[in-house]
């Protein structure tokens, strides 16, 4: 009765094998995607004029100065 079980356990492995490669193969793809995104966003705030520099504590001070 030993040799029962064995063929769940290699058909688990199998399973977890193709399931862990699938996910492998999703997040490579999702982390190319991403830096392709990235650098779509980096181009684009290059030309786009500088922000207002000021921290938020400061922003919050001045706005509540003006009351």
């Amino acid at each position: 009765m030993s040799f029962f079980p064995l063929p769940y356990y290699v058909h688990a492995h199998i399973w977890l094998q193709n399931y862990l490669r699938i996910i492998k193969f999703v997040t490579e793809k999702n982390n190319k995607k991403r830096k392709e995104i990235e650098m779509v966003v980096l181009n684009e705030n290059i030309n786009k004029p500088p922000i207002d520099q000021r921290l938020p504590e400061q922003l919050a001070t001045a706005t509540f100065s003006m009351g």
